[in-house]
């Protein structure tokens, strides 16, 4: 919380597209998000249980939309939006 992030809490992703600009729109049932990055945080360890179910999601797997953070500084100095949940 130190850098003052947004939080959107108990909503649910149902799309995810990317603009011509490169910038990740998420669609999160009549809400839009915006981000260059998506980080899903869920609490484990080497791989995620419950990967997302959108369409064409392989194509930004690692591009953009990460499951865990194998290395801080890939993100440093990045705005990101962090999804998870339990």
């Amino acid at each position: 919380m130190q850098w003052k992030p947004t939080l959107c809490l108990g909503q649910r992703v149902t799309e995810l597209r990317q603009r011509a600009d490169g910038i990740l729109e998420l669609d999160a049932g009549g809400t839009t998000h915006l981000s260059k990055t998506v980080l899903i945080t869920a609490g484990l360890a080497r791989s995620p249980a419950n990967k997302l179910t959108l369409e064409n999601i392989g194509k930004f797997e690692g591009r953009g939309v990460y499951y865990f953070v194998k290395d801080k500084a890939l993100f440093r100095g990045k705005r990101l939006l962090i999804i998870g949940g339990w």
